[in-house]
């Protein structure tokens, strides 16, 4: 009996991170800052979520399964061959990039604030000129965002169009055309408790925010 690569939680976390981000950023673009805030926060969650999982989930989720050594990256390169069916090694320090500059972008936005009164819960904690540089990274990495966000669409339409392997497709059913895992699906019981992990984190981190007015955003 075969099982998908992807199992369901990786997915939707693939998924619901595209949307949350999209919606961070038309919430910005809107001026609806408190709608940000949820978004951010959800961002937050989500990325919790997939940095416990990295570690828990299903073995083609986990992080030791797809990011490649020096060596495993340059025989990939010279032979077009992955060692895992999972993530390819450039595939994979592409996850790992996106997931980098995403916490760091969260993590900016909670120090951050600018003179239409958009106050993360944190900024109170630094200095003026700390705050405004922080503002300035948080501009950064949104543009590093997106040309990290425009290469990874452009490598799925080349996977999808020229090398013919349907990456959006196997990211909605979990099976890779002519691959399939070997180890079993995972607990959705265990992605449950990593979740409720995840959202109790975000809540506290919230709550423990500085003279932060709960009832603004949440």
């Amino acid at each position: 009996m075969h099982h998908p690569i992807w199992d369901l939680p990786t997915r939707l976390f693939h998924w619901l991170l595209a949307i949350t981000f999209g919606a961070s950023w038309l919430t910005h673009e809107l001026g609806e800052i408190e709608l940000h805030f949820y978004a951010g926060y959800t961002l937050l969650g989500l990325l919790i979520f997939r940095f416990l999982w990295g570690f828990v989930g299903s073995q083609h989720s986990r992080f030791s399964d797809f990011i490649p050594s020096l060596t495993q990256l340059l025989n990939y390169l010279r032979t077009g061959m992955s060692p895992t069916p999972g993530h390819n090694p450039l595939g994979a320090l592409s996850v790992i990039a996106l997931l980098t500059l995403l916490l760091a972008q969260v993590l900016t936005g909670l120090f951050n604030a600018d003179d239409e009164g958009s106050e993360g819960p944190y900024h109170n904690l630094l200095a003026a000129d700390w705050v405004d540089r922080i503002g300035e990274w948080h501009a950064l990495l949104f543009d590093g965002l997106l040309v990290l966000v425009g290469l990874h669409l452009l490598a799925i339409a080349y996977y999808q169009l020229v090398k013919k392997q349907g990456l959006t497709q196997a990211m909605l059913s979990g099976y890779k055309p002519q691959q399939n895992a070997k180890s079993p699906p995972v607990s959705h019981k265990r992605a449950l408790l990593v979740l409720a992990i995840s959202i109790a984190a975000v809540v506290v981190v919230v709550y423990l925010a500085p003279e932060v007015k709960t009832s603004r955003y949440f």
